[in-house]
């Protein structure tokens, strides 16, 4: 037998100073009688000197040592130790994600986690089972389910951390299908809490138990990097990135801007917590090479106080356009960035010869291997089905798609279009009521745009969302 508070015994001392009351003797109170002949017995007793009298045993002594003993045991609080029932089936799942290599605690959350995932193989009873999942860009299984203590710990040693998103939604779903119909499972889920949204788990009643590793949020990192060709000068670079204060405190620091290894810019920034301050360098650029950014600030996470992007030289971009006569596509292609632009009445020269060509409601003695913009025509098995669509209205299109980035399509209309079921290489952009009027895809190793209409047949070229998509279709 056990207790769970044991030092409660040291009220067993109060059982001693019961029986010494009843040692004592009693004061008796003086009064004048007329004879002592009954009270001879009492007489001695006050006659005597000594203190205490010999001890008579009661019932109402023994009823107040039961309750005494009684409230000392209540106290004390013992229990007989049963026997630990252990749960047929653990999954760990250890959270290998980037924000578990802050170095919060010692020597990093990744670690810490590790170090508590190894107790939980340590107290494997006899005939219960693990798995191992770690959960990182994408959930991998490093042990599946076995009661060696020696596999497991392997597996724990072979586990790393990366510089990755977390999928723990996705492990906690492989570790819900492992579970099923298994007696008494258990998951535990080793992580910082930077996993996301797990609202798909609330009703599902897991039996999930999360260790939480880390003790304070304090990370600056950069959530954006690109290079792109500067809008005022197309001679300069204009690099665009975003600094991201995780911290609950402001954060004041440098970023510097580097070119393969050396400094050529820096900035002083000031971010308030829980925001994200933008930022743009204008650098001139004479050989194709590496940005890097980095902060000089101090943080628990240092994987993300730097980013790096390759900035190649924009090249010229030869395009040839087969047509029959169009002055807004050729000029919307002329202003498309560094076009070099070839016009032709049918294809001319080697496909080598083209980065891509653009087909305006012209039909070539022979169709391009490489990327194509085709307006009004289109190669023979590109579509099951062409039939003629009289003034149809565009009712549907894709902002978020390259092709339509900055384009608004609600005041173009259509005198007539081609109409066609949606092939199954290509991916509809743009919508009429009656099918697909914008589609883009991959052919094999070339890229296909295909607009089901004549431009010069609709009010499209009077638009600034032309020139836009004319654009796009370069750069995509």
């Amino acid at each position: 037998m056990s207790a769970l508070t044991p030092w409660a015994l040291a009220f067993g001392l109060t059982l001693p100073v019961v029986i010494l009351f009843y040692l004592l003797k009693r004061r008796r109170v003086v009064l004048r009688v007329p004879s002592t002949v009954l009270w001879r017995r009492y007489l001695a007793e006050t006659q005597a000197n000594a203190p205490f009298q010999r001890l008579r045993w009661t019932w109402l002594l023994l009823l107040q040592l039961l309750l005494l003993l009684l409230a000392v045991g209540a106290l004390v609080r013992p229990f007989l130790p049963g026997q630990e029932r252990p749960s047929s089936l653990r999954i760990l799942v250890l959270d290998a994600s980037a924000s578990m290599q802050s170095r919060d605690v010692e020597p990093s959350r990744f670690e810490a986690a590790r170090s508590e995932a190894r107790k939980w193989i340590d107290s494997l009873k006899p005939g219960q089972r693990m798995v191992l999942l770690q959960a990182g860009p994408r959930t991998e299984v490093r042990q599946s389910a076995t009661s060696d203590r020696a596999a497991l710990r392997r597996a724990l040693e072979s586990c790393v951390v990366t510089d990755g998103g977390s999928r723990v939604g996705e492990a906690l779903k492989m570790a819900e299908s492992l579970i099923r119909d298994v007696a008494d499972p258990e998951i535990h889920l080793f992580s910082d809490g930077a996993v996301g949204l797990l609202d798909e788990f609330e009703n599902r009643n897991l039996p999930l138990v999360f260790h939480r590793v880390g003790v304070r949020r304090h990370n600056v990192a950069f959530s954006s990097l690109e290079v792109r060709a500067n809008p005022e000068n197309p001679q300069q670079r204009a690099v665009f990135t975003a600094l991201a204060n995780l911290s609950p405190a402001e954060i004041q620091t440098q970023v510097e801007l580097r070119f393969d290894g050396e400094v050529v810019d820096a900035q002083q920034v000031t971010v308030a917590p829980g925001e994200s301050e933008p930022l743009v360098f204008i650098v001139n650029q004479e050989r194709d090479g590496l940005y890097t950014v980095r902060h000089t600030a101090a943080d628990d996470l240092p994987s993300d106080n730097q980013a790096t992007v390759m900035s190649l030289l924009p090249q010229p971009v030869r395009v040839l356009l087969v047509t029959r006569g169009n002055r807004f596509l050729e000029k919307a292609l002329r202003s498309a960035g560094t076009v070099q632009l070839t016009v032709a009445a049918d294809m001319t020269g080697e496909d080598a010869d083209w980065d891509f060509v653009v087909l305006d409601a012209v039909t070539p003695t022979r169709w391009p291997e490489v990327n194509t913009l085709a307006l009004r025509t289109s190669a023979p098995g590109w579509f099951d089905e062409i039939a003629a669509l009289n003034a149809p209205p565009i009712v549907e299109w894709r902002t978020a798609h390259p092709l339509l980035r900055f384009v608004n399509l609600d005041n173009v209309q259509v005198a007539e279009a081609a109409g066609i079921r949606a092939p199954p290489w290509g991916e509809v952009v743009a919508a009429t009521t009656q099918g697909p009027l914008l589609v883009a895809g991959d052919q094999g190793r070339r890229r296909v745009v295909w607009v089901g209409f004549d431009v010069l047949r609709s009010t499209w070229p009077l638009r600034v969302s032309f020139p836009m998509f004319v654009a796009n279709v370069v750069e995509y």
